[in-house]
């Protein structure tokens, strides 16, 4: 039986650009479906020796292409009738080969989720161990194998802002037991910032989760005198860009956090990049800049000693860290649905069987769902976030469009 494509999808599950206007997923018209004219033409009325090189030039389109031989090899097996279907589809042309093999492989995804995984699973991750993004992935990696009976390995790839760790994920088989843990920056503005990326976030990689959100304080040292974010706006405003705050560098989360309070602020603020964080505090802590967004855990220990205040926070709620700290939105003209976070999350390359995603999805948001997990997160400063698929999806549309915005307006590209 062949599986009907949901009529409402207008492009393939990729979203590709490809030129097609129709899926290139057969309907219920059965094997005729696997002829061009019913799969389709491109949006222009381009035939499909146009369009074939560009839906081969996707790398998920392309991932999906490998996985053909193996799906046959699949159905071959489990067919009581070798030679009914199969023989068929080995005389239909190379493009009804393409849409047939996916259609099998729609056909025989429930066994197959049945045999995944048939050996441990690697999470790339673009940090160095002791991070934040490492820590995270670990605490779920024990449970994940657990509820999967195979082990979760860890891999650490670290640079270029997690980018190296997605990078390294997507170079790896395409086999469904490769994943990654990753932050905001390489999903969201790593396109927008590094020349030659080697990857497209909306068409290279599948959403599985999030798995938790940080927010940032407004920090300034405890000898500052503004003692709220309308004070420290309302100084800003009486010396344009003489308020200084510091980053780790343009293009950070907190460069680009600043940048957004500044804009929607209405002041001007003075960027000073760091090497660190570490030396961001240690600037705010010893007057030689004014101000720094920043993790409450990081801020945590310095107002504990008196040496550090927290004017505001960037979520949209008070956060359970640190719940007396009033929340950044609504305050002296910003708009009420300011919201600045850092997120970490689960991903898979595009090529990944939807089962798989779904899968992982489910034990993930278990997991989250599991008090001393989320107690383990809020002491390292993270808050459990779990979410869909199509919700993790949503979201990096989202911040896409927030931080670019962004990055236009402060040229931090440059």
């Amino acid at each position: 039986m062949v599986t009907r494509w949901p009529e409402s999808r207008t492009c393939c599950r990729y979203r590709s650009g490809c030129g097609l206007s129709r899926p290139c997923f057969p309907t219920a018209h059965g094997w005729r479906s696997c002829h061009w004219s019913i799969i389709g033409s491109s949006a222009d009325g381009e035939t499909h020796d146009a369009v074939w090189p560009r839906v081969m030039s996707i790398p998920s389109c392309r991932a999906d292409w490998k996985g053909i031989d193996a799906a046959l090899q699949r159905r071959n097996k489990r067919s009581a009738t070798k030679e009914g279907r199969f023989a068929m589809i080995k005389h239909i042309s190379r493009r009804g080969l393409f849409a047939a093999a996916i259609s099998i492989a729609a056909a025989t995804t429930p066994a197959f989720a049945q045999e995944w995984p048939s050996g441990p699973l690697h999470v790339y991750v673009g940090f160095p161990a002791g991070s934040s993004p490492d820590t995270i992935a670990r605490l779920i990696a024990d449970p994940l194998s657990e509820a999967l009976g195979q082990p979760v390995v860890i891999e650490n790839k670290p640079g270029a802002g997690g980018v190296i760790g997605v990078q390294q994920m997507l170079a790896q088989k395409d086999d469904g037991h490769s994943f990654g843990v990753t932050i905001n920056g390489p999903l969201t503005t790593a396109q927008r910032l590094i020349p030659d990326l080697g990857y497209d976030p909306a068409t290279d990689i599948a959403p599985v989760a999030l798995i938790a959100t940080t927010p940032l304080v407004l920090a300034v040292s405890s000898e500052n005198p503004a003692e709220d974010a309308a004070s420290f706006i309302e100084a800003a405003k009486a010396s344009p860009g003489d308020i200084s705050y510091g980053s780790v560098g343009q293009g950070s989360g907190a460069h680009l956090t600043a940048e957004l309070f500044a804009s929607e602020a209405g002041v001007e603020l003075f960027h000073i990049p760091f090497q660190s964080y570490a030396e961001v505090t240690t600037s705010i802590l010893g007057g030689e800049i004014d101000s720094g967004f920043m993790a409450p855990s990081a801020a945590l220990p310095h107002v504990e000693a008196g040496k550090m205040k927290m004017l505001g926070i960037t979520s949209a709620e008070p956060f359970p860290q640190v719940p007396d700290v009033p929340v950044l939105a609504g305050q002296a003209g910003l708009p009420d649905d300011f919201r600045a976070e850092l997120w970490d999350a689960f991903i898979a390359p595009a090529g990944t069987d939807p089962e798989i995603v779904e899968r992982l999805n489910s034990e993930i948001v278990k997991i989250l769902g599991d008090a001393e997990i989320q107690d383990k997160l809020l002491a390292i400063g993270w808050k459990a976030e779990p979410s869909t698929p199509e919700e993790f999806a949503a979201r990096i549309e989202e911040d896409t469009a927030l931080w670019g915005a962004v990055i236009d307006k402060t040229e931090a590209q440059e």
